[in-house]
């Protein structure tokens, strides 16, 4: 979505020389809410005192794509926990399915079918 809306810019290290200070601060906002807006409420708290995208960014990737053990369990917990809610929609139950699974690859941790 950053990408989209001409924000990625606001990951770099620093603000580029081509940008006035004014306006990378508003699009340092921008960028923040947008990245908020996409977090669950469970997840937008461990972010929300932070002030600029590339914080939240950092943070997120630490906290998300690290291979710590922390991180190895919290994406194990969500697969253990994951079930499905009577009425609701199989398509968007096995997309979430499928992003856990992801995750755990990503931060690499295998799992096998039991036999």
């Amino acid at each position: 979505m950053l990408n989209q809306n001409g924000m990625k810019k606001t990951l770099l290290e620093k603000k580029p020389d081509s940008i006035m200070h004014d306006d990378w601060e508003e699009l340092q906002e921008k960028a923040g809410s947008t990245i908020c807006t996409c977090l669950g409420d469970e997840v937008v708290h461990q972010v929300i005192d932070l002030v600029n995208s590339k914080e939240i960014w950092d943070k997120l990737e630490k906290m998300y794509m690290s291979k710590s053990p922390f991180s190895k369990l919290y994406v194990k917990q969500r697969l253990y926990l994951f079930k499905m809610s009577e009425g609701s929609n199989l398509i968007q139950h096995v997309n979430q399915f499928n992003q856990i699974t992801a995750d755990l690859g990503r931060v690499g941790v295998t799992v096998e079918d039991k036999k």
